[in-house]
């Protein structure tokens, strides 16, 4: 009987998945101890960490896929924060769209015309908040994008909720402040950030 039997799984803490995984490596097995799925323990499955003084291979603890959300996560948190980082990032993605050729160019509009299409489906499938029930949700545990999307419910309400203080406030100019004209139309875009916040944003 292995050692995970004696665990239930969904509760197992890190010290528990690494006493599990002394008996599972014995096996050529690992548990990953973020998500708690099991795999066989090699490079296809985890990513390497470098040699033992011995000569032993070694692997990160974090399946790839955990290991991966992880990266991603510090990245994103960089881009955010660190000005130098985030000017590097754009001078390389500049630098490799100089150095494209007609291939790559087209790869590239192909690959930007399924991900918007993957995206129009996966904005029709999404619910729309429904302004009656407005006062049920909760603003300020919803994500930046999800206010954007009831923004464009709210609409016919003459309605907005900023994107940073998740005030509800009136559509007009006096609260969201007026950037650009769509093309062909005299209708207006407005800010999803309300004009206080706005005024924050500049002295910070």
């Amino acid at each position: 009987m292995m050692v995970a039997d004696l665990f239930d799984v969904a509760q197992m803490s890190r010290a528990e998945v690494a006493q599990y995984n002394r008996r599972a490596h014995t096996v050529g097995r690992h548990m990953c101890p973020t998500c708690l799925r099991e795999f066989d323990w090699t490079e296809e499955n985890f990513y390497r960490q470098g040699y033992s003084r011995r000569g032993k291979l070694l692997l990160h603890t974090d399946c790839r896929k955990c290991e991966l959300e992880e990266r991603k996560t510090v990245l994103k948190e960089r881009y955010h924060t660190d000005e130098a980082f985030r000017m590097r990032v754009r001078e390389h993605q500049r630098a490799v769209r100089a150095a494209e050729d007609e291939d790559a160019k087209a790869r590239r509009r192909i690959k930007n015309r399924q991900y918007n299409q993957k995206y129009e489906e996966t904005k029709r499938r999404k619910k729309p908040f429904d302004a009656a029930t407005l006062d049920q949700v909760d603003l300020q545990a919803i994500g930046y994008w999800d206010v954007v999307w009831m923004n464009h419910t709210l609409k016919a309400e003459g309605r907005r909720v900023c994107v940073d203080c998740r005030a509800v406030l009136r559509l007009t100019v006096v609260n969201f402040r007026v950037y650009g004209k769509r093309r062909g139309s005299f209708k207006a875009y407005q800010m999803h950030v309300c004009r206080a916040c706005e005024k924050a944003r500049r002295t910070n």
